[in-house]
């Protein structure tokens, strides 16, 4: 059973991409679900529908309130992702090498924002 979810709109930018903590302007830009919505200029605010996607398991990031895990699809869009929805995910799916296969929805916790599996 999917999870009730009223969040109608949800808020993508790009940026250019960290590796190994080195970012290079010549890097192509990547779109993301942006973790936080506040003073940005240039949020693409799209639908909040669920959506089929495989993800790779990217990083661990600290902010100041909480820990959040980055996914990264096939096409390069980052989705964020909450510590609780991790363990959640962890009981009902396979986890395989930091890949999986799911459907996913935006959720939103706070302030924050972040997918976790939707069915």
């Amino acid at each position: 059973m999917p999870k009730k979810n009223s969040l109608t709109e949800v808020p993508y930018g790009t940026r250019r991409r960290r590796v190994d903590g080195i970012l290079y302007e010549e890097w192509p830009t990547v779109s993301y679900l942006m973790e936080y919505a506040g003073y940005s200029n240039g949020i693409d605010w799209r639908p909040n529908e669920p959506f089929e996607a495989t993800l790779r398991l990217d990083r661990l990031e600290r902010g100041r309130s909480a820990a959040r895990f980055w996914f990264v699809d096939e096409e390069g869009t980052e989705y964020p992702f909450f510590g609780q929805g991790l363990t959640e995910m962890l009981g009902k799916v396979t986890l395989d090498h930091g890949v999986v296969t799911g459907t996913w929805i935006a959720v939103k916790r706070g302030a924050n924002y972040g997918i976790e599996l939707y069915a």
